[in-house]
């Protein structure tokens, strides 16, 4: 999802500038993050608090609760984490790298 929003993003920078630059590149990673990080961000909290009685439970069953709790928000800090940081710099990469393929074949035409 957040894949789509970084793309839009940068078909809309595109429309307003010249060519394809570095600079371009990042502000349309930084507006398309932005766009999506409210939703990320909420619904990974509102789980993580809807978990925080089974992590802080001592009574009956609370041996099996904890590990399950544990896993999950576990799972959805790395979730938040690959979201609004690691597949931005990914596509950034990407984008750059084909940037500098497409540089090479102009100036070898």
């Amino acid at each position: 999802m957040i894949v789509l929003y970084l793309e839009n993003a940068l078909k809309e920078k595109l429309k307003h500038a010249s060519n394809l630059v570095h600079d371009v590149i990042h502000d349309a990673i930084l507006e398309g993050a932005t766009k999506r990080l409210r939703p990320v961000l909420m619904t990974a909290f509102t789980s993580i608090l809807g978990l925080l009685p089974m992590l802080v439970t001592n009574g009956v069953g609370a041996e099996v609760q904890k590990p399950l709790a544990i896993v999950v928000v576990g799972g959805l800090i790395t979730s938040i984490t690959a979201t609004l940081i690691v597949i931005p710099v990914f596509f950034s990469m990407l984008r750059e790298k084909t940037l500098k393929k497409e540089l090479l074949i102009s100036e070898d035409l």
